[in-house]
């Protein structure tokens, strides 16, 4: 269930699976966010908690809607409902008119939006005393944060995670440059399996010691682990560990009782957590959650099909076959077996990705970026408690493209890809096209062809600045080779960065448009001659696509260009790579060709 807004209609939303580029979810042809309506553009960062503040008002926590960061700007934008967390009048719906935003119509956007700039803000509460608010945004690679938010406050998604500026996008600029935005009051970094805070409650019962009232209790969902946060005399935060083996917390709250309950999506369970003395010395509870012990011997579980650790072609429909018989040997009925499936995203874990009953259920294995795999569970319930069998599934390496079209075949161990066919020029000049004789720039012209690749090996990160911010860059490469075309297709390595440099040599005068994927990061620069200094970015690929997927970020294409027949244009392409599919490639289309990865036939290393 997904909520999304009274104007949340089939006709504004449209599917949430099917949302790759603009117009996003909840938003017009013309890129105007729809009145009501939440964006979701995916399974995940939608609203997560909906909750009533201590002044009467109904708050709704809703994320970007994304999984990647395509569309993740709108966090920023006043006028869409997405990265916020909206009061509202529960009477009406409307705004308040002392809301920050209010702009004298408590029936728009914005007059609801109460803080912006989250990822997927998943829970909140309101500190017992001082009715602050304190939200638990769940972060991306690097950082999870919990933040004292007040009014109006811009908590600075997706142009910031934690304390640092992702560069995803030249919008972010300000924030960069001086523009205020809210700090993390507390943040802290993927590691020791951490990466998913969600955002619990304060203590106000009186069944723990002293030194947890109207502490801030919170899970981190990756780790399995509850902490609790205070603050020491000069307002510094601190946090410490409080109970482990607490797998997949999703709720917190202080009971009547003075205990504190918490609610667990893996196995959906609700426990309660008493004081009952003891400890360490300092009083402090020592907290280690155990699961309910089965009654007797669980069945056996087989998975028939597929096989554990298949690669999975993106896109494709995966079937799915298996079985169970008691300790006996009697089978268990079928309507006592239920598939359920992990989406497991870099650090991060999606429960409920599969639901299915039966011996046997299907999935489409859709694309969810680098570092992601499925893990699918068969469970069967007998007469001795649940059995379980599970496998993993991982995406191929062969990622179909957008348009249907073939990936290009690598020419040995190098990058190269095959050259493209030579383009048939239509009778006619075409639109953007000179009225001149094509420029010959095959082998037979006597140009030395294809382009120039250097490597970096051994690098972490997944942004271009982790490249060009090497000492080594750009003068001391690991590796040089000539590439046959404007283009790098892997499985190659991971963690590694690389430049393709050389010149372009249009085959015709006209106007031509350039497009760039790349996994995880690239960027297209071009002068406007031969002189390298003379270059300018005109096309990025700010996070991950695949293979030749054009498409997937407007700032992929460039403007057009016009090109002369049979000059020399300095080009240069920079790609950084983390984990996975990496890839990267260029192209054009212009007079006589229609858009493809530009050939090793008009261009040049040297």
């Amino acid at each position: 269930l997904v909520l999304v807004g009274a104007g949340g209609t089939f006709d504004t939303i449209g599917s949430p699976d099917m949302h790759d580029t603009r117009p996003w979810s909840c938003e017009a042809d013309d890129r105007t966010p729809y009145p009501d309506c939440m964006p979701a553009d995916g399974m995940a960062h939608t609203i997560g908690m909906v909750a009533f503040g201590p002044d009467g008002a109904l708050y709704a926590a809703n994320g970007d809607g994304v999984v990647d960061f395509s569309g993740s700007m709108r966090a920023q934008t006043y006028e869409s409902l997405a990265g916020k967390i909206l009061r509202i009048d529960p009477a009406t719906g409307n705004g308040y008119t002392n809301n920050p935003l209010f702009d004298g119509d408590v029936t728009s956007n914005r007059a609801k939006v109460f803080v912006y700039g989250m990822r997927n803000p998943f829970r909140f509460d309101f500190h017992p005393e001082t009715g602050k608010l304190f939200v638990a945004d769940v972060g991306n690679n690097k950082w999870e944060e919990i933040t004292i938010a007040e009014p109006g406050d811009n908590l600075g998604w997706p142009c910031y995670e934690g304390p640092e500026q992702t560069g995803i996008s030249p919008t972010c600029g300000g924030l960069y440059t001086g523009k205020e935005h809210r700090r993390p009051t507390y943040a802290y970094p993927h590691a020791d399996g951490r990466g998913a805070a969600i955002g619990g409650a304060f203590y106000t019962g009186e069944n723990f010691p002293a030194r947890y009232r109207n502490a801030f209790f919170y899970g981190d969902f990756n780790a399995s682990t509850i902490d609790v946060l205070t603050f020491a005399d000069d307002g510094t935060p601190v946090s410490t560990p409080f109970a482990t083996n607490a797998v997949a917390p999703v709720r917190m709250a202080t009971g009547p009782d003075g205990a504190l309950y918490v609610l667990f999506i893996a196995d959906g369970t609700l426990r309660r957590i008493r004081y009952t003395g003891g400890g360490g010395d300092d009083g402090a509870p020592s907290v280690a959650l155990a699961a309910p012990l089965p009654a007797g011997t669980p069945p056996i579980v087989t998975i028939d099909t597929p096989a554990d650790g298949a690669a999975i072609a993106i896109g494709a429909t995966v079937a799915m076959a298996g079985s169970a018989v008691e300790e006996d040997g009697t089978p268990v009925p079928d309507a006592q077996l239920r598939w359920e499936g992990l989406l497991r995203h870099k650090e991060h874990i999606h429960y409920d990705y599969l639901r299915a009953t039966g011996p046997t259920a299907e999935l489409v294995y859709e694309d969810h970026g680098d570092e992601t795999w499925l893990e699918v569970c068969l469970i069967a319930e007998g007469s001795g408690g649940e059995g379980r069998a599970c496998i993993e599934l991982f995406p191929s390496a062969d990622i179909p493209s957008e348009t249907g079209a073939e990936a290009t075949d690598t020419v040995g161990e190098s990058a190269g890809a095959v050259a493209a066919a030579e383009p048939e020029v239509p009778a006619g000049s075409s639109e953007n096209a000179d009225d001149a004789t094509p420029v010959d720039t095959s082998e037979a012209s006597g140009i030395q062809q294809g382009i120039r690749r250097e490597v970096w090996s051994n690098i972490g990160g997944d942004a271009i600045a982790d490249l060009t911010s090497l000492a080594a860059y750009p003068s001391s490469p690991d590796m040089v080779e000539i590439l046959t075309a404007l283009e790098v297709s892997g499985p190659l390595a991971d963690d590694y960065g690389e430049r393709l440099s050389g010149y372009l040599v249009p085959p015709r005068s006209g106007i031509y448009t350039f497009w760039i994927a790349a996994d995880d990061q690239g960027e297209l620069w071009l002068s406007v001659d031969d002189a390298p200094e003379r270059a300018r970015l005109i096309a990025t690929a700010p996070k991950w696509t695949g293979q030749r997927q054009w498409d997937k970020y407007p700032e992929q294409q460039s403007v057009p260009i016009r090109l002369n027949a049979g000059e020399r244009y300095f080009v240069e392409v920079l790609h950084k790579e983390a984990g996975q599919k990496d890839n990267v490639a260029v192209a054009w289309e212009g007079p006589g060709l229609e858009r493809q990865v530009i050939a090793e036939r008009y261009l040049a290393p040297e």
